[in-house]
């Protein structure tokens, strides 16, 4: 009778030990802080005709993910867990958004397309905060219930309505992709395979979820309709696919390519920025740069689609 009375205390610790450890990792790589002997250099991209782009600040501190507000402002970017907004020319310095008690706020956020929110992943949940700042309202319900341990975020509709997200299955050790209302609510599967799905993010016109799977192997792009169905290969390659933004009112996604055997997405590595046509077809090397997480884990692009902002880091001179 002991022993049966025992097995669901001992079943729950070793549950939250699980996801305990989880949730380590998943900070370690979404949310690396950590102090490195780097230059943060937030930088603002273009694809018309040759690639450009120059940096706009830099930073002796990590700094990472940068979104570009849909007025066209203000660039909005952790560090250290915090959140900070900067203008998108960086002719002030950056100013911290106030979230209340929360620190370790993750490289998973966005900013709503009525510029109203910014939307964040602080483990295990996602939440929102007013654009100037204030007190964090908890988003995502049902990972009280267990359907998901934690919910790393990544898009929102066009429309405002719909986020979607990487939610990670602590036993499986995986994630999937997943839909819910923006207000609130219970969250709805859209996809899920053998392998690690991440990165999710909608298009332009709203009908298509761009996410990274690496259910082949190497994390590769696919797209699904947001109504569900068939999954759509987009990359064929040997390299590292992650993090697919695709372009408003634009032909293009953009992405961030590991080299080949490359586990994850960490930091600190040779890395590309690629574009690809939204329905498949030859890659472009946009950049090479140095970098990986934190280049560009969120939506990075301005509103009109005429460019994109991005983090890359360099040694510090005296290195």
């Amino acid at each position: 009778m002991k022993a049966n009375i025992w097995k669901p205390v001992l079943a729950a610790v070793l549950s939250v030990a699980t996801i305990a450890v989880v949730a380590a990792e998943q900070n370690k790589q979404m949310n690396n802080s950590e102090p490195q002997e780097m230059v943060s250099e937030l930088c603002i991209g273009q694809l018309a005709g040759e690639f450009s782009h120059r940096v706009v600040y830099q930073s002796a501190e990590v700094i990472q993910a940068p979104n570009w507000s849909p007025d066209g402002k203000w660039l909005v970017y952790n560090s250290a867990g915090k959140l900070y907004k900067i203008p998108a020319d960086g002719s002030a310095e950056p100013a911290e958004i106030p979230a209340g008690s929360h620190t370790n706020i993750s490289n998973d956020h966005l900013i709503s397309p009525d510029g109203q929110w910014i939307y964040y992943s602080k483990f295990p949940h996602i939440y929102r905060l007013p654009f100037a700042g204030g007190t964090p309202e908890q988003i995502t319900l049902s990972l009280r219930t267990g359907l998901s341990s934690s919910a790393w975020l990544h898009g929102i509709s066009p429309d405002g309505k719909t986020l979607v997200f990487c939610g990670v299955d602590p036993e499986k050790k995986k994630g999937d992709i997943w839909l819910m209302d923006s207000a609130g609510g219970s969250e709805k599967l859209l996809y899920a395979s053998d392998g690690h799905e991440d990165g999710p993010n909608f298009s332009a016109d709203g009908k298509w979820v761009y996410f990274n799977s690496d259910q082949t192997g190497n994390a590769q792009i696919y797209r699904i309709a947001t109504a569900g169905g068939e999954v759509e290969r987009l990359t064929q390659d040997s390299r590292v696919n992650w993090f697919p933004h695709p372009q408003p009112a634009g032909e293009k996604f953009i992405y961030l390519s590991y080299p080949a055997g490359t586990e994850g997405h960490p930091p600190n590595l040779p890395v590309q920025i690629h574009s690809m046509p939204l329905a498949g077809g030859q890659p472009s090397v946009e950049l090479e740069l140095f970098g990986g997480n934190g280049t560009m884990n969120s939506p990075c692009w301005k509103a009109d689609g005429s460019a994109f902002a991005f983090v890359k880091y360099r040694k510090k001179p005296d290195q």
